[in-house]
């Protein structure tokens, strides 16, 4: 969010977010594909990023100690 703030040249992380939710909002209106093979996408995905974010954490903690 602070790299979304600088490039958007925002004073704090919370205009940036605010103004990345409007950009959003506009491109879904503009959106022509299938929102329901979307949604069945990240449905899968869910778990297999569950699981890299395990790992992730599992690596940070042996490199910590």
């Amino acid at each position: 969010m602070e790299k979304l703030a600088k490039k958007l040249r925002a004073r704090r992380s919370t205009s940036a977010h605010r103004d990345a939710v409007k950009g959003a909002g506009k491109e879904t209106e503009n959106f022509k594909g299938d929102v329901q093979a979307i949604a069945e996408a990240l449905r899968f995905a869910k778990p297999v990023a569950k699981k890299v974010s395990e790992k992730v954490d599992e690596e940070l903690a042996r490199s910590i100690k």
